[in-house]
């Protein structure tokens, strides 16, 4: 892969995950503020309510801006214009989110920002789909997964500067000065990435925006991309797992474990720092070894770790940096490894309408995963958060194993080298892969 390209798509990573790290951040911190939100208890259910209306924002985004970009043909590329289109749309909008402190009641608050939450999600996810559909067409399979091991470096210092930052000051004007700063980023690193990426030239039979809609619900497709829609289902149970713990991790760092200020700070970046300093050789591991070999011994291990953030109490800043590092770091690792995975199973002449449904099983889940931590948490009924969440989340992960244990290898090491087997979602293992006679 081109240094030049890569380059670029480090700079869109890191400025769309600046944004999207202060949505997640700061949406949540915003209504666990006595003064936006004066009851404590409902913290966890208003935060999930936000979260889950959000996920379907995501998803009516991405379902539109897939086939769109596949149809596509504009002179900037297929993907270009929803990159742009979104990263500007979506920043501008991220602006208008500390107008929600105006309103006069709570209520008024949680709708104003459900409005605007909503919103800048939608336009947000315009270019997610386009964006990854980029990313497959100009990397190899044997290369995929550590490239996105290394996209995952700014992806992870991007959601790091307003995490970290977020543990200095709890005050509304502090974390209205996110909002400027995400805005800002996103539209700058969108608008400005994309020119110095060359896209490849387009497939020979471009379809329409409905026709490519359209074929991803058909028998047909279906039959020719089977690995690719039955793993949905391990994407979506990784997902929902994850998203019951996920969203009220930092309020559980600052709220639970009753960590603030500069312990905060030290214990986030450690957690942070050694998720990071993984991910790549993890990555060239499963470009070399295959996909499942690795997935196989990452998922046991990820989710008993999750499992034992049970044990921190308050104040433990060591177990929370020890446990709580590598268990978001294996988190973080299969989430990386999947989506390689998924990636090399995508059809070739639908990405950015195919991905999607990757990114889409991935968001959807946002909505129970989040709304199951929020109702663990009001039922518990022990302060606005418990550790519950990360067993609860730990169990749902492990149940992916019987999706992916059945899922065909993209990449086998035979003879000392790393064979591709699978390119661009069909491959000439297939048949022996399914063993299914009505595949054509």
């Amino acid at each position: 892969m081109e240094k030049r390209a890569l380059a670029s798509l480090a700079w869109m990573w890191l400025g769309i995950a600046i944004f999207w790290g202060c949505e997640n951040a700061f949406v949540a911190m915003y209504f666990s503020n006595p003064l936006i939100n004066p009851d404590t208890n409902s913290v966890g259910f208003f935060v999930s309510i936000l979260v889950a209306l959000s996920a379907i924002a995501n998803v009516i985004g991405m379902w539109i801006s897939g086939p769109a970009s596949d149809a596509c043909r504009s002179k900037l590329g297929r993907r270009k214009p929803y990159i742009i289109l979104g990263g500007v749309l979506s920043g501008s909008i991220m602006m208008l989110f500390p107008i929600v402190k105006l309103f006069p009641t709570t209520m008024d608050k949680l709708i104003a920002a459900i409005i605007i939450d909503c919103s800048m999600s939608f336009c947000g996810d315009l270019l997610t789909g386009p964006r990854f559909a980029l990313l497959i067409e100009i990397t190899t399979p044997n290369e995929r997964a550590t490239v996105n091991g290394i996209l995952n470096i700014p992806n992870m210092v991007g959601m790091a500067f307003p995490v970290v930052i977020a543990g200095l000051s709890t005050s509304i004007v502090f974390m209205d000065s996110f909002f400027y700063i995400g805005g800002t980023v996103i539209i700058v690193s969108t608008v400005t990435s994309t020119l110095f990426i060359k896209e490849p030239p387009v497939c020979e039979q471009q379809g329409t925006f409905r026709e490519y809609f359209r074929k991803a619900f058909s028998m047909v497709n279906y039959r020719k991309n089977k690995a690719f829609y039955r793993s949905l289902v391990g994407v979506a149970l990784l997902a929902m797992g994850g998203c019951v713990f996920y969203p009220f991790l930092l309020p559980f760092i600052t709220y639970y474990v009753n960590i603030s200020g500069l312990t905060f700070v030290i214990s986030v970046g450690s957690i942070l720092l050694i998720s990071v300093a993984v991910q790549i050789p993890l990555g060239k591991i499963s470009d070399k070894h295959g996909r499942r070999s690795i997935f196989k011994i990452l998922l046991p291990l990820g989710t008993i770790l999750l499992a034992s953030v049970y044990f921190i109490q308050p104040g433990a800043f060591l177990l929370l940096v020890l446990i709580g590092g590598p268990a978001i770091t294996l988190y973080f690792s299969l989430k990386i490894l999947v989506q390689a995975w998924m990636e090399d199973l995508c059809p070739a002449d639908q990405k950015a309408t195919m991905f999607i449904y990757n990114t889409i099983a991935d968001v959807l889940m946002m909505a129970p995963g989040a709304l199951i931590g929020g109702l663990l948490l009001f039922a518990i009924n022990q302060g606005p958060y418990h550790p519950i969440i990360f067993v609860a989340g730990a169990a749902i992960m492990a149940s992916s194993l019987f999706i992916f244990i059945k899922t065909p290898d993209t990449i086998k090491k035979q003879g000392g080298k790393s064979e591709i087997i699978f390119k661009g979602g069909l491959s000439t293992d297939y048949h022996n892969l399914y063993d299914d006679k009505n595949i054509t």
